[in-house]
């Protein structure tokens, strides 16, 4: 990419992130953001449609980022070893402790739900191996399972940041490992 596009297209996606943080999506002009990033309208079309282009490229560099930084993983499977899953949930709390402003305001009320659900569905990825163990043996528990599993890291990751990360990327693998753990000493 020439280096004027990508200055042009970072200055634009700095500026989006900027009023998001206190405006909605769907209230922030073309004409604010390119006056926010200090370049004119027409460059502003060379580059993008809308908006929501802006949102979604922005969105789609940071999933794309969080998936190279969790590749290493891709062979998980049903004997995962708990030191294995711990640094998979430990390089995922330290991803994002790193990118946690632009991901806070992508998965806040300003932006859309895309952010999350991409999120969920990089999670859902991961999991296909087990996925695909687990549904010969139990479709409708493999689903609620990933949903449980999904749901609950995506929420604690999303709270952890809103909660202004108080707890170290280590501390928060801890806590979740431990909360994983709490469900296998449950008496069936």
């Amino acid at each position: 990419m020439d280096k004027r596009v990508k200055r042009t297209t970072e200055k634009l996606e700095k500026a989006l992130l900027k009023l998001m943080k206190t405006k909605n999506i769907k209230k922030i002009s073309v004409k604010e953001l390119c006056d926010s990033a200090g370049i004119n309208r027409g460059t502003f079309y060379l580059h993008y449609d809308n908006i929501f282009d802006i949102l979604q490229s922005t969105q789609n560099k940071m999933i794309n980022e969080f998936e190279n930084n969790v590749s290493k993983y891709n062979n998980i499977n049903i004997n995962l070893k708990v030191s294995d899953f711990e640094h998979l949930l430990n390089d995922i709390f330290n991803f994002f402790d790193k990118n946690s402003e632009i991901c806070m305001i992508l998965a806040s009320d300003n932006g859309d739900n895309k952010f999350e659900a991409k999120l969920h569905d990089i999670f859902y990825s991961k999991m296909s191996p087990i996925k695909n163990i687990l549904e010969e043996k139990d479709q409708i528990f493999f689903k609620y399972y990933y949903l449980f599993f999904v749901s609950g890291a995506t929420t604690i990751i999303l709270e952890w940041l809103k909660n202004g990360k108080k707890e170290s990327p280590k501390k928060m693998t801890s806590l979740t490992l431990n909360t994983i753990n709490l469900f296998n000493k449950i008496p069936k």
